[in-house]
């Protein structure tokens, strides 16, 4: 009976540490995403060298391509793929120098950024 509650306590333990600790990750890469996507709506408001904007942009993509493969066993692969297309687009409006789509883009990918973030988080509403 003891042995029991032992092994139940350690599952629940793992649980919870699994737990806090996707939690982690998720915040901070979601923060990163976030912070660097801002930054390059900046960029194209503020006008500058358009082939440091397309660099930054491609700089987004890259990180997006390391945290994806780090999310893909926590989030649902149709919001991955989402993010991955809205990504793809903010790249290829930069690139064709649509600057006014682009920042459509960015919004688009921001929201859907920060969507998986309150989706994935532990808390009373999203448990029921």
């Amino acid at each position: 009976m003891i042995r029991d509650l032992f092994i139940i306590a350690i599952i629940i333990i793992c649980v919870i540490i699994g737990t806090i600790y996707t939690q982690n990750l998720l915040g901070e890469n979601t923060d990163i995403l976030l912070a660097d996507l801002e930054d390059l709506q900046k960029d194209i408001n503020s006008n500058i060298e358009k082939e440091e904007i397309n660099n930054n942009a491609n700089e987004i993509y890259r990180k997006w391509r390391e945290i994806s493969e780090k999310w893909s066993v926590i989030v649902d692969h149709q919001e991955i793929d989402l993010i991955e297309k809205a990504l793809i687009s903010v790249k290829s409006t930069i690139e064709t120098e649509e600057y006014k789509r682009s920042i459509q883009k960015i919004q688009e990918s921001t929201y859907l950024i920060g969507h998986i973030k309150d989706k994935e988080e532990l808390n009373i509403k999203n448990i029921f």
